[in-house]
């Protein structure tokens, strides 16, 4: 059975942002071992729910109490005592289980379900060439988490084998979430952190507080520079706290200001030690605005998802308009932040904030159908770690729009002996769509880091909305003459290349992930539609899908447009009123109370036949 995915979080109406592991993928960790929070199970059998209940806890899940994903599981009660905590860990994507299908919380947690779950909280890659130790491999459903958890000390391999079908001990849970404790631990980053860095002999160290910038060409300009710098010298200047060092090859000096044409030097032959950590915020970036992108910066002294200091928000918006789609697209980033940490064995650097997407595009069927199109909203430099971007991508026909918020993270760590950890996370505080279209939005925000010692990476996260429609008109004059589908859910993918060099270390990786897709995303819609009428299955005989979006999802009013939206289905499945209304002497409807609980509505043009002309007051 098909449970945990290979990689976290995050869509188009959406966010993104970058920052530690998982961990910092999921917020930061406060939980024990010892913690009377977590659950061991009983007579050395742990389920499958205290598991996840369990990882919840370790990995702080959080999300606002109307964020809550729909119950997917045909199994799940509301009333199971971990109920919060298994939707917890949908909303995160821990949890790869189709639409419809059991969840079996109450069955015991195999070895192979806890190594794929955590693993997935945590990131952990194998090397390319890595050749699993263990022989039962193809058993496995994700044998690189088999792998990790033996190369971590998590499970023991009985006579060369993995077991993944083993039911993991009480022991082997406590080791297993302690290292998972140990690990995200070391991430919290201090933004006041007395850094140290120490060079080799000969390079020439300028002082941190000298204007120093880097012009159109590359090159280094230093005003009223301290120290003598010749061809042939290595030097370090500071961005932004952090140094970097670089052997001049051309040095000329105009007035006070010292122009050095600069080739780039090994962090081996730059550093002879390093301990540094930091945060570099929305005020020492330097935002380029693409052509015809409005973007403003202003002050927010409003609540961050995980912050509550005064923040810089950088906004943009931008229309659309090629081929036969227009509307407009706006991104919000809330105190986007850089942390990092450096020293002589790890390295790791991640971006950090909360997001805003808001986007309304119409399309004509025929001139779009099939057009993709890519647009730039800005650039960010950050001196002293390198760049970001913000993309929208579109390809679609028909019409939609959104706005989704959350809290974005996307960054890697990397270890002496340890290999590439991914850092990728998606938490949503708000979000709704209304799509009627064949449908693909994406937002890509994608993170270079070309100038902080010892790493170098190129980190993507993307995020948006898929939508989809099957039709079948049928000719044997039974009824249902006409099947209309709808499928929509949020995908988010991650990727990565990166690599470290101190000399006596190395380490380099390629990573690419599928963070939600429709199997594991917190966002799933599935309505199908009979002659217009809203249905739980099609009656046709046709399986689409065992899960129906119910009345009581916020996601009840998304989707197809075109039928009669005056009629919902409860859990059962059971048709009823989604509006009352009251007519008047025309005949005409005005709706006076909405029996639903989505967070977005297409209001229909009739009710029962009668044209609806208003919505009443306080309705």
């Amino acid at each position: 059975m098909k449970i945990i995915k290979r990689m976290l979080s995050i869509g188009l109406v959406i966010v993104l942002m970058f920052s530690s592991i998982p961990v910092t993928s999921l917020p930061a960790m406060g939980a024990t071992v010892e913690d009377n929070s977590l659950d061991y199970g009983s007579g050395g059998v742990i389920t499958r729910a205290q598991w996840l209940h369990n990882l919840a806890e370790v990995f702080e899940m959080t999300v606002e109490e109307q964020s809550f994903p729909d119950n997917y599981f045909s199994d799940l009660d509301s009333e199971h005592k971990y109920y919060n905590d298994i939707l917890l860990n949908v909303e995160f994507g821990v949890i790869d289980i189709e639409a419809g299908e059991n969840l079996f919380p109450d069955e015991a947690a195999t070895r192979d379900f806890a190594a794929g779950t955590l693993n997935y909280c945590l990131g952990f890659q194998l090397a390319a060439d890595t050749q699993y130790s263990f022989s039962d491999s193809a058993l496995c459903i994700y044998p690189d988490d088999a792998q990790t958890a033996i190369d971590r000390g998590w499970i023991e391999l009985v006579d060369g084998k993995f077991m993944p079908e083993l039911n993991i001990t009480s022991e082997e849970a406590e080791i297993m979430l302690q290292d998972a404790l140990e690990v995200v631990g070391r991430q919290t980053v201090d933004a006041d952190y007395d850094s140290t860095y120490s060079f080799v002999d000969g390079v020439i160290e300028i002082p941190d507080g000298t204007i120093v910038e880097e012009d159109e060409n590359g090159n280094i300009c230093i005003t009223d520079c301290p120290e003598a710098i010749k061809t042939g010298d290595k030097f370090a200047v500071y961005f932004n706290g952090i140094p970097g060092v670089y052997e001049a090859l051309n040095v000329s000096v105009k007035d006070n200001i010292t122009v050095v044409k600069t080739a780039s030097v090994e962090a081996d032959e730059a550093f002879s030690d390093i301990d540094a950590q930091g945060v570099v915020g929305a005020d020492a970036m330097e935002i380029i605005p693409a052509d015809g992108v409005e973007v403003a910066l202003e002050d927010d002294s409003s609540i961050s998802t995980f912050s509550i200091k005064k923040m810089k928000n950088i906004t943009a918006e931008v229309p659309v308009k090629f081929g036969g789609i227009t509307g407009k697209v706006s991104v919000k980033i809330k105190n986007p932040y850089v942390d990092y940490y450096v020293d002589t064995g790890r390295v790791y650097v991640a971006l950090c904030g909360d997001t805003e997407v808001k986007y309304s595009i119409s399309a004509s069927l025929a001139e779009a159908a099939g057009m993709s199109k890519g647009l730039t909203l800005f650039t960010c430099n950050i001196m002293g770690i390198g760049s970001f971007d913000i993309t929208i991508n579109v390809d679609f026909s028909g019409s939609a729009s959104g706005v989704v918020t959350g809290w974005l993270v996307a960054g890697v760590e990397c270890e002496s002996g340890g290999g590439i950890r991914a850092v990728k996370s998606f938490t949503q505080k708000e979000c709704y769509t209304n799509v009627e279209a064949e449908t693909y939005v994406k937002l890509r925000a994608s993170l270079g880091v070309t100038k902080l010692p010892v790493v170098s990476a190129f980190i993507y996260a993307e995020i948006g909305m898929k939508a989809n429609f099957s039709k079948k008109t049928y000719t044997d004059e039974k009824s249902p003459n006409v099947c209309t589908h709808f499928a929509a859910y949020l995908f988010a993918s991650y990727g990565a290349s990166a690599s470290a060099n101190f000399g006596f270390w190395k380490v380099s990786e390629s990573l690419d992930y599928v963070i939600f897709d429709e199997s594991n995303s917190p966002v799933r819609i599935v309505n199908h539609y009979e002659d217009g009428k809203l249905v739980s299955k099609c009656t046709r005989g046709t399986t689409y899908s065992k899960f129906f979006t119910k009345a009581s999802s916020r996601w009840s009013g998304s989707g197809w447009s075109s039928s009669n939206g005056a009629y919902a289905l409860n859990a059962n499945g059971t048709y009823f009123a989604l509006y009352d209304y009251t007519l008047n002497e025309d005949n005409e409807a005005t709706i006076t109370k909405y029996n639903g609980n989505s967070w977005s509505l297409y209001i229909p043009k009739e009710i029962d036949g009668y044209t609806v002309v208003a919505i009443g007051s306080k309705a």
